[in-house]
């Protein structure tokens, strides 16, 4: 690799570790890796652009990526070839999540923003579910059923990549984990009104003038902003997070 390529490497890969994405909501999001395992096997569904992998790479564990999109996975594949990772335990699985099988058990099994893009989420789930090891556990994030939408957002009547529901509310997890004899162990919420708000604008602005440096750059601007949602606790969050384990049954 050239020099070039390697301090492109390098500087992408701290814009990771330091949560200086440019998604806002996953700004707010970043918080739930203190939950991550170490040195687990983990079972990630959907890895967006890799946040979350590099991070459980980054703690030492074993970690399988499914995925139903393929590009999605090279381009995982790529930025884990490039990237000064120690570790690289990592398996790339082209499939849809309600598809994978594997004799393998995990001790935790991330799915975060992706059952509110299919359509039986509930059977994924389930099916998931039955790959955790003893005592293992699963973390969720999916948007809010009553969150006010992001400029741009829409609801699809099929798997087109787009969201095919508004999304869930704790007991909407409760009432599907527990059929997958599941316990909802913690809850908690991320992006509230100021995220929300600037990446509503943020999104206007890139619609209205297509110019993608300015929206980089905009987003950059607004991200010390962002981390002010604390100030209306009040206001209804974009995104909902569990983790939820086996359901002790009594003897």
């Amino acid at each position: 690799m050239s020099m070039g390529k390697k301090i492109i490497s390098w500087i992408s890969f701290r814009i990771y570790r330091l949560n200086l994405h440019f998604d806002l909501v996953l700004v707010s999001r970043w918080k739930w890796r203190k939950y991550f395992a170490r040195d687990g096997r983990i079972l990630e569904i959907g890895p967006g652009g890799g946040p979350w992998t590099l991070e459980l790479l980054k703690r030492g564990n074993t970690v399988t990526v499914v995925d139903v999109d393929l590009s999605s996975l090279l381009r995982l594949k790529r930025k884990i070839e490039v990237f000064p990772l120690k570790n690289r335990r990592v398996n790339l699985i082209n499939s849809h999540a309600k598809n994978f099988s594997s004799r393998e058990e995990y001790d935790q099994i991330i799915v975060f923003e992706v059952l509110e893009h299919i359509k039986e989420d509930e059977l994924t789930l389930a099916n998931l579910v039955r790959h955790l090891a003893p005592g293992g556990e699963i973390l969720i994030s999916a948007p809010s059923r009553n969150h006010i939408p992001i400029a741009g957002e829409s609801v699809s009547q099929c798997e087109d990549g787009r969201h095919v529901r508004k999304g869930y509310s704790f007991q909407d997890y409760a009432v599907m984990l527990s059929r997958c004899g599941m316990k909802i162990t913690r809850k908690e919420t991320a992006a509230g009104w100021f995220t929300r708000r600037l990446t509503s604008c943020n999104n206007t602005v890139y619609r209205l003038t297509h110019n993608q440096v300015f929206f980089l750059v905009s987003r950059l601007l607004f991200r010390p902003l962002a981390r002010l949602d604390f100030l209306i606790p009040w206001y209804k969050p974009y995104c909902l997070f569990v983790i939820a384990a086996r359901e002790k049954r009594a003897v």
